[in-house]
């Protein structure tokens, strides 16, 4: 029952369930009264009811943070199947109230050596540091250009909608679908980022199927 970890060492991601297993050092596909078969069934079944408490325990705790304390690299619809990064997990884990164990083979963070304080940077490295903000702007506002192409092609409500945001944004700026795919993912991010900071609107208690992220628009699906 023990995780793989020849297996999960050399995986930075995973779906958060599947995560949370692992911090107990349980193979997510061995998981004590996992349901595989409610998966083609969310809506009804729960796949986890029949699981260890503290597991059942760890999930509630990660999905409540899922998005706020804990950011995930992709969103899924059921928050307990978007992807996390183990390292950023297990850091977050660990400022808790009550600090998760971790198996000492889960990926950690390492520790960082202390540097003496840095002198004032060049005119010419701070222009270079300018234009490089310049840029980094340019690429959020590209991102979020194409994850309104994505919401335009239905989002988390359409099945292939990522798919199909990918081949417009390839064909009309002529990307690679490696780079639509990354930016549309890096455009979900900083519409978390931007509700956090009070840029854009809260998410509904309930999900509208015309307006996920809550920008008020009315696309139908």
């Amino acid at each position: 029952m023990s995780a793989d970890w020849s297996l999960w060492a050399d995986i930075p991601h995973t779906e958060l369930w599947k995560a949370v297993a692992l911090s107990m050092d349980i193979e997510p596909t061995k998981l004590p009264g996992y349901d595989r078969s409610s998966i083609r069934d969310p809506f009804l079944n729960y796949p986890f009811i029949k699981c260890p408490e503290e597991f059942r325990r760890r999930l509630e705790i990660a999905i409540k943070h899922l998005g706020h304390n804990l950011m995930p690299i992709s969103f899924s619809y059921y928050d307990w199947n978007s992807e996390v990064s183990l390292l950023v997990m297990r850091t977050w884990a660990a400022a808790l109230h009550n600090p998760w164990d971790f198996p000492e083979r889960f990926p950690q963070a390492i520790p960082q050596v202390v540097c003496p304080p840095e002198q004032p940077e060049p005119l010419e490295e701070q222009l270079t540091t300018a234009e490089n903000g310049k840029e980094e702007e340019a690429v959020d506002k590209r991102n979020m250009r194409w994850f309104r192409v994505w919401e335009e092609e239905g989002g988390y409500d359409v099945r292939g909608a990522q798919s199909a945001a990918i081949k417009r944004i390839v064909e009309s700026e002529g990307v690679t679908r490696s780079n639509a795919k990354s930016g549309i993912q890096r455009g979900q991010k900083l519409v978390v980022e931007m509700r956090r900071e009070g840029r854009a609107r809260p998410t509904p208690q309930a999900l509208s199927k015309t307006d996920p992220f809550g920008w008020g628009n009315n696309r139908s699906s």
